[in-house]
């Protein structure tokens, strides 16, 4: 099978789609600005195998949203829409996508960058997960002994448990 798009080509349509819309898109809005500035390959159009009402571009294309919501470039603002946050805005400045009077990227200057966008992206904004601090058990659990802790502490047992 041909290879896809990387999903590294998406993320500069991505932000211009945002911007062009003043800030939020729902995913209607995400998809035809893609679609119209993406160089997307025909295997790209083809149906993903596990979900098949979408193409392997619209799939790609909802990962990085997910990724962009994990680095916190975007804010969800319900189903299907999400907004940019300060943050993202920040990063549209900073790869020129924005300019810095507030002016949006042509469309065939962005199409024109978007292997060099996409190199840059690929570099930085790494989505990584915390991980979770390991512990043991012994320190976790309370030392027993051999009575209730309720005798051990002091106190009179329960009626049930006598």
């Amino acid at each position: 099978m041909a290879e896809t798009t990387p999903p590294q080509m998406l993320y500069a349509p991505l932000f211009s789609a945002f911007l062009f819309s003043g800030g939020s898109a729902n995913i209607t809005e995400l998809y035809m600005h893609v679609r119209d500035v993406a160089t997307l390959k025909p295997v790209d159009w083809e149906p993903f195998p596990l979900e098949r009402r979408l193409t392997r571009w619209q799939f790609a294309l909802m990962k990085c949203l997910g990724k962009m919501v994990d680095t916190q470039l975007l804010q969800p603002l319900g189903p299907g829409r999400w907004q940019f946050t300060d943050k993202g805005r920040a990063v549209a400045k900073e790869f020129g996508i924005l300019g810095e009077n507030g002016a949006l990227i042509e469309r065939s200057a962005l199409k024109a960058r978007l292997p060099e966008l996409a190199k840059m992206f690929d570099g930085l904004y790494v989505v990584q997960r915390k991980a979770v601090a390991a512990t043991e058990p012994e320190a976790a659990a309370p030392a027993r002994d051999d009575k209730p802790a309720a005798t051990a502490a002091g106190l009179p047992r329960s009626p049930a448990r006598a």
